[in-house]
């Protein structure tokens, strides 16, 4: 299992705006440009994570994108599913290869994966990657 570009574009984004100072607005851009990210395929990730409630968006001059809720309320599962839709490792009801012996294994593989994605929250991703900056939220 990959993780794909569209996430870690994400991921990134994400963490960027919850090192800025609570509320503040940065243009799509601005943080493509900071963060190395190609700015259509950021652009397309941003319109994702609005459409799941992490992130607003904001049109004209002064404009740009802002998080939607306190980084420490956003998860790492958050944002992976905002952009791929939920983290599936064996179909409800289906078998998806799996056998009856196997089935158990993959379910809870599925549940430790989702269980640190649910334990990292943004907040204290951006401190990690920013320890320095003052501006990162308690």
């Amino acid at each position: 299992m990959v993780i794909n570009r569209s996430v870690d574009y994400a991921v990134a984004g994400i963490i960027h705006l919850a090192t800025l100072p609570p509320g503040a607005v940065e243009p799509v851009e601005e943080i493509a440009r900071s963060r190395d990210l190609p700015g259509h395929a950021f652009a397309a990730v941003v319109r994702r994570l609005a459409r799941a409630g992490l992130v607003f968006t904001q049109r004209g001059t002064g404009g740009g994108v802002s998080l939607a809720r306190d980084p420490s309320e956003i998860s790492m599962r958050d944002v992976v599913e905002a952009v791929e839709g939920p983290i599936r490792l064996v179909r409800e009801g289906g078998s998806n290869g799996a056998t009856s012996f196997t089935r158990p294994v993959w379910e809870r593989v599925e549940r430790a994966i989702l269980a640190e994605l649910d334990a990292a929250n943004l907040a204290e991703m951006a401190r990690e990657a920013s320890p320095n900056r003052a501006a990162a939220h308690p």
